[in-house]
Parts: C-alpha cells; structure tokens; sequence
C-alpha cells in the first residue's frame, strides 16, 4: 500500500462517517407520528356566492404529538380557510369553506390533509354546490343592542328585526359568523321580510374573556349585508380556597427620601419582590396616605383553581395589601395625584405570566381563605431581563390578585427512534481516531520510503 493510497482511504472514511452524522442528525428530528382529521359531517350544502363554516379537529394517532399544520386541495373556485391552522395534536377550530359566484352548481370534492411532523392522509368532504336564489330584493338586519355581554360557559338573548330595504319581498334566511365557541340561534330563522325574532349567543366556558364580533347577514330572495353584534365574554365566577404560603408587611413613609422592598417566597421556592420608589403614596378613599402598611402575600393554589384558558397553567395566587385591604379602589400615587405604579419582579422561567383577577373577595375562613366570586379580568404585560434572570413588570398601581401561570411552550426532545446525541459525540471520536491514525500511519510510512 503505497502513501496516496493510504490517504484516500482515510480521506474516504471521514466522509462515510460525515455523511452518517449528518443523516443521524437530520433523522432524529424528522416526522414523530401522524394524526387524523375529524369533521362532524363529510357533506357540506353551500349556495354559489357564499360560505359555510364548520368544525374541525386534528387528532394525534400515532408516535409523539408535534408541530402539524392542516392544508386543503379542491376545485378551482372553492377554498378553505381555517380558525387555527396549525399546532400539536390534538387541536381543533373552525373550517370556513367558500364557493364563488362562478362555480357551476354540482358536487365537487375538498382533500383536508395534515402536514409536518404529524402528517395525516386525506379527509374527503362533498361540497354540494347550489345554484344562487334570484334576489328579489334587499334586506337589512337590525339588533336590539350593538353588544351583548355574556358569562363564558353561558348565553344570554337579544331581539332583531328583518325588514325589507328595496324590491319585493321573498323567502330570507338570517345566518351569522362568528369566533370558534361563540354560536347563535335564532327563535325565527327564515321567513318573508319584516320578520322578527330573538337571538341566543351561547358561549363555551373554553373562551377566554375579551370582546369578540358576532356577524349576521341574510341571504335568499332579500339578502341584507352584515350587521355586527359585539360579545364581551366575561370569566365564569371562581369561589376557590387558596392557603396562605408566605407574607411580609413593611411600613412605607411617603415623605421620606428612602425607597423600600419587600419579597416573600412563592410556592416553588421563587423569590417575588416589589419595589417602592420613594414618593409613593396610598390614595384611599380619595385620601392621599403618606404613611401606610404594604403586604405582599403568595398562596397556593387549591382544588385545581380554573385556568384563563387551556394555553396555560396556574402556578400560584398573590395579593398585595395595603393596611390589610385588597381593592382596585386604592390606588399608588405621587404626590400630585398621579398613579405610580410598583416595581414588581420574580426569577421565575421567562415563559410565565399573570392575569390582574377582580370581583368578590379573600375571605379568611380560620384555617385557610377563599377567594369568592372573583373572575380574570386581563392579562398583564411582563418583561424578562436576560442580565438578572428575572420577569419584570412596572404597570401595577393597585392591591389586588394576580394569577401566576405557565404557557405551553415546545420542548425539544430527539427522537429515539434515530440516532441520539451520545450516537453523534461517537460518531465525530471515531472521525477524529481515525484521522490521526491516518497521519500517523502517512508519517510513518514516508519515514521508512526515505530510509529505504
């Protein structure tokens, strides 16, 4: 074996060995399951010139729930879009499949399909296509209310009226769109404008709170353009118990140059501080309060205490108090009147949160408290700073509770399917054995050609 052999050969064993660590690699994070997509009907009836919606949900099958996104193939003319269009097995939304005007009326097929590391085969749905009502006229809808305020979990009613605006009158259908979990039902759905009846919005508990837009429109003979509606969701009610973990209460003296900090441990052992900048009054009851008790308390969470939303989960419930009342009606000011809010800051993960929580009241009730009738009332905004590892938040200008929680975030995990870290760290030993092998023997065999 000569030296330039020698060298191709080693030169040639570094490649295989590359190339099979780059193919490990890029195998040990490639598709981990599959997943199916469900429809509550397989048939969907829509006129030319509209939409319908309906509902979806995207189920992991197989292996290990990951990153999926749904997709759709279909006939010129006729198109899906979709309320949640991708996300971890298993998830669900709301389908809106249109047809334009120029779709000739027939049965046409729609492939839903799921891609990425989850994929799916083809969920076939039958869009049966109908031709347009020959409008008579037009139409408008009119609502007893521009807003409707509804506790999820619950619905609440409005009346409308459909009158006719132009032309003659003929068979009208009232419909509407709306968020996923937000539905409507109509005591009188179709009939010859005017017509009138009452509306019922029914919203899940699974909605988080905030304002959302209900749209009606009538189609048939009259067809009248949108009519929006307003829902503001509320949070249901929560009576739960919370026990006490730590507190700690400073006096605090408005007129004193100093600045003052108190911190307490949370339930998993987080240190939570507050920060009062020197100048901070109380103002109570319209009464601007110089000197005054702070108290920054920290509860565990009891009996599974509710959720804003299904994105997260709660870790633990503080207060702050000031001379021992908890109430948005007190508020931290300057000396002017202004509101100043308190530095508030925790070393927790930087993928934590809060929700400001409002209503009803921290009971003592001797060996624990509850808190009843209270609802989440808004999510605060905190700022994560790299240098001290800590979750800042500068906007609280009240005592009242917050609710901590975690967001649901990806965590990478390889696939043990492939190859795995400790496979590739021995990969590229091997890589590096055997190229100093290679010299090694390269040097040795030029030493004894030059003896010879």
């Amino acid at each position: 074996m000569n030296r330039r052999l020698l060298s191709i050969l080693t030169f040639s064993v570094i490649v295989a060995l590359t190339v099979s660590v780059f193919m490990s690699a890029q195998s040990a994070y490639g598709a981990s399951g599959t997943s199916t997509i469900e429809v509550p009907s397989l048939v969907l009836n829509i006129t030319a010139g509209s939409s319908i919606s309906t509902n979806y949900t995207v189920k992991l099958t197989s292996g290990t729930t990951w990153g999926t996104n749904i997709a759709y193939k279909s006939s010129s003319g006729i198109s899906a879009s979709f309320s949640v269009a991708t996300g971890d097995p298993t998830y669900s939304g709301v389908m809106t499949v249109k047809v334009s005007s120029s779709v000739a009326t027939g049965s046409y097929t729609l492939s839903l399909y799921a891609t990425g590391d989850d994929p799916s085969s083809n969920t076939n749905l039958t869009v049966n296509v109908a031709a347009p009502a020959v409008a008579k006229g037009t139409s408008t809808i009119e609502l007893s209310s521009s807003s409707l305020d509804v506790t999820a979990g619950t619905s609440a009613t409005t009346d409308y009226v459909v009158s006719l605006s132009s032309g003659t009158a003929g068979q009208t259908s009232i419909s509407y769109e709306s968020h996923s979990g937000i539905s409507a039902t109509f005591s009188v759905p179709s009939g010859v404008p005017n017509f009138n009846g009452t509306m019922t919005v029914s919203v899940a508990s699974s909605v988080a709170a905030g304002s959302y837009t209900l749209s009606l429109n009538a189609t048939g003979s009259d067809p009248a353009g949108q009519t929006n509606l307003t829902v503001k969701v509320a949070a249901p009610a929560v009576t739960k118990e919370v026990i006490l973990h730590s507190e700690k209460t400073i006096q605090v003296d408005a007129k004193s140059s100093n600045s003052y900090s108190v911190s307490v441990t949370s339930p998993g052992s987080y240190n939570l501080t507050v920060l009062i900048a020197p100048g901070t009054y109380a103002k109570i009851n319209n009464t601007m309060e110089s000197v005054y008790n702070f108290t920054l308390a920290t509860f565990n969470e009891n009996s599974s205490f509710p959720s804003p939303s299904s994105n997260f989960t709660v870790q633990f419930f503080f207060v702050f108090e000031v001379n021992h009342l908890v109430t948005g009606h007190i508020m931290f000011v300057n000396s002017s009147g202004d509101a100043v809010p308190v530095m508030t800051e925790i070393n927790s993960p930087s993928n934590w949160t809060s929700y400001t929580f409002l209503g009803g009241g921290l009971i003592n009730n001797g060996s624990a408290y509850n808190y009843a009738n209270g609802t989440y009332a808004f999510a605060n905004t905190w700022t994560f700073n790299s240098t001290s590892k800590e979750l800042v938040n500068d906007q609280f200008v009240s005592p009242v509770p917050w609710v901590f929680l975690e967001q649901a975030g990806h965590k990478l995990t390889p696939s043990t399917n492939y190859g795995s870290s400790t496979t590739i760290y021995l990969v590229i030993s091997v890589i590096v054995v055997v190229a100093i092998i290679g010299v090694v023997l390269g040097t040795r065999f030029s030493k004894n050609k030059d003896k010879k």
